[in-house]
C-alpha cells in the first residue's frame, strides 16, 4: 500500500508527544507498506534505515514578539489560531501536490499528522481516502485552561479560544473520510464536531527496545521521578504537586526521599521547585539513565487529554510506576498488579511510600507493567491497527 503523509512538523530532536507518535507509526508502517513524508522541518531523525521517504519543507518563520502580538490580533478577527494560519501560509500544501505529481500514481490512502496538516486536505483531489490524525481534542486542553484560569478576563480569553478551536476541528474532520485520537475521552469529544465522518481510537505506543530496562544502572536508594515537557501546563501542574504535596508526605516517613524532574524547556514555574530534596535535569540528552536511577516513577497529571507517553516509556524501562486515572486514560494497567494508582496527594504518597519499602512489590509491578507494553503497546501494533483502517477504506465501494 503507498501511503502519503503530511505533518505540520517533522520528527527530529528534541522530540515530544506529537513526533514520538508520527515517527513510531511511520517506522512500523514502513516495514509492510511504501510511506512518504511531506514534512515542515530542517531536519528529520526518519530515512534511512526506517524505509520512511521523507521530503522536507522549509517552516514558516518563527515570529518574533511584533509578530506573534499581530497574529493575535489576526486571529481575534479572523477566529482562526494564529498557529494554524502560520501553518496554513506555509508551502507543505503545494509540497504535498508535487509529491502527489512526482509519485506518478496516485497514493492509496493520504494520512494528515495533526490538525496543523490538515488544511492540505482542501488543496487535493478527491481520490485517495484522506485520514486525519488529531492525536488528541485540542479544544479539550483550552477549556481545562478555561477551568482553571485565576481571573474572570482569562477564563473568558479561555474559552474563546476553546469555541474557535472546536469550529475549526470540525471543519478538518469534515474534509477527510476518516478522523483518528489516541484515546475515548478524545474521540468522545470530537464526535459532536465530526457530522458523518466515523471516528476511531488508534492509541499510542512505544519503542520497548529503546526504552527497556538497563542492567549497568543502579537505582538510587529514595528517588522518585517524573519526565515530561517540563513547560507544558499539565506537566507544570504535575511537578508542582509531587514537588510540593506529595514529597513532603513522602519525607515525613522516609526523610531520605527525594524528586527528580527530567525534562525540556523547563518553565519558570519548575526551575523554582529546585532546591532541599527537588533536582531539575533540563533538556537531557538521553532520558533513560536519569529515569532508571530512580527507584519509582510518579507521574501525578490531572490536567489534559490524550495517551501519557511518559507512562508506557516508564513502563517499557520496567520503572515501578504510581499515577492518577486521569494520566492513565485509556491505558489498561491494572491497579495493585502493573500500577498503583491514588488521586489525592495523601493516596499518591502513601502509593509511594509502599513501593520505597517494599523491593518485592516493585519488582513485581515493574514486570508485570513492561509485559503488558509488550503485548499491547508496540508500534508495530499500532501500525496493524492503521493498516486494517486503510484497508477498510481504499476497498472498492
Amino acid at each position: 500500500m503507498r501511503v502519503l503523509v503530511a505533518s505540520a512538523r517533522a520528527p527530529a530532536e528534541p522530540q515530544n508527544g506529537f513526533t514520538v507518535r508520527v515517527a513510531g507509526m511511520l517506522t512500523a508502517l514502513a516495514r509492510n507498506h511504501d510511506v512518504r513524508l511531506v514534512a515542515y522541518g530542517r531536519s528529520c531523525s526518519l530515512g534511512g534505515a526506517s524505509g520512511v521517504e521523507v521530503s522536507l519543507v522549509d517552516p514558516p518563520d518563527e515570529a518574533g514578539p511584533a509578530t506573534r502580538m499581530a497574529a493575535r490580533v489576526t486571529a481575534a478577527t479572523t477566529g482562526e489560531p494564529a498557529l494554524l494560519r502560520s501553518y496554513r501560509k506555509g508551502k507543505l500544501a503545494s509540497a504535498v501536490e508535487e509529491a502527489v505529481d512526482a509519485a506518478g500514481d496516485r497514493p492509496d490512502v493520504v494520512h494528515f499528522a495533526g490538525l496543523g496538516a490538515a488544511h492540505v486536505a482542501a488543496h487535493l483531489l478527491r481520490g485517495a481516502p484522506r485520514v486525519l490524525d488529531l492525536v488528541d481534542a485540542w479544544h479539550l486542553e483550552a477549556e481545562t485552561s478555561a477551568s482553571t484560569a485565576l481571573t474572570p478576563a482569562s477564563r473568558a480569553a479561555w474559552r474563546r479560544r476553546a469555541t474557535m478551536i472546536r469550529r475549526f476541528e470540525a471543519r478538518a474532520i469534515q474534509r477527510c473520510d476518516l478522523a483518528i485520537a489516541s484515546a475515548w475521552r478524545d474521540v468522545d469529544a470530537l464526535r459532536p464536531l465530526a457530522g458523518s465522518v466515523p471516528l476511531a481510537v488508534v492509541g499510542n505506543g512505544v519503542d520497548t527496545e529503546h526504552f527497556a530496562p538497563g542492567p549497568g544502572v543502579e537505582a538510587l536508594s529514595g528517588l522518585l521521578a517524573f519526565h515530561g515537557t517540563l513547560d507544558f501546563a499539565p506537566n507544570v501542574d504535575a511537578a508542582r504537586a509531587l514537588a510540593r504535596d506529595i514529597l513532603p508526605l513522602v519525607r515525613e516517613q522516609m526523610p531520605g526521599a527525594r524528586v527528580r524532574l527530567i525534562g525540556r524547556r523547563p518553565a519558570p514555574a519548575v526551575l523554582g521547585l529546585a532546591g532541599p530534596g527537588v533536582e531539575v535535569m533540563a533538556d537531557v540528552a538521553d532520558v533513560r539513565t536519569a529515569l532508571l536511577e530512580a527507584q519509582v516513577a510518579v507521574c501525578p497529571v490531572r490536567l489534559g487529554s490524550g495517551v501519557k507517553n511518559k507512562i508506557l516509556e516508564a513502563a517499557a524501562l520496567g520503572l515501578p510506576l504510581v499515577t492518577t486515572r486521569a494520566a492513565l486514560g485509556d491505558l489498561e494497567l491494572e491497579d495493585g498488579r502493573e500500577v498503583l494508582l491514588g488521586e489525592t496527594a495523601d493516596e499518591l504518597a502513601a502509593a509511594s511510600i509502599r513501593l520505597l519499602r517494599s523491593p518485592r512489590l516493585r519488582a513485581e509491578l515493574s514486570h508485570a507493567a513492561r509485559e503488558r507494553v509488550l503485548a499491547s503497546f508496540r508500534w508495530d501494533q499500532i501500525a496493524d491497527q492503521l493498516t486494517a483502517l486503510y484497508t477498510r477504506l481504499a476497498a472498492p465501494r
